[in-house]
């Protein structure tokens, strides 16, 4: 298994809105395989298989919450792919 490559950015307001993108990626060459019976025979036809995840999330306090012990309640989003 390779590495992940990747990078984001965040971004976190007075008001506890917090904000933030980010991307990755993978790639990994090789070869097709065929699998029968627990046993794997090369087919020797090129394979490049590329991953590149991606997500945007974001939160907020609740308003009207107060805090109690240090935590703070807040609603949270995110989407990724």
């Amino acid at each position: 298994m390779g590495p992940f490559w990747g990078g984001g950015a965040q971004i976190v307001l007075r008001s506890g809105i917090y904000a933030g993108v980010s991307a990755s990626r993978f790639r990994k060459e090789g070869e097709r395989a065929f699998l029968l019976n627990g046993e794997a025979t090369r087919l020797g036809l090129p394979l490049t298989a590329t991953i590149t995840p991606s997500r945007v999330y974001g939160r907020m306090p609740l308003p009207d919450c107060e805090s109690t012990r240090g935590i703070i309640p807040y609603l949270g989003a995110g989407v990724g792919s």
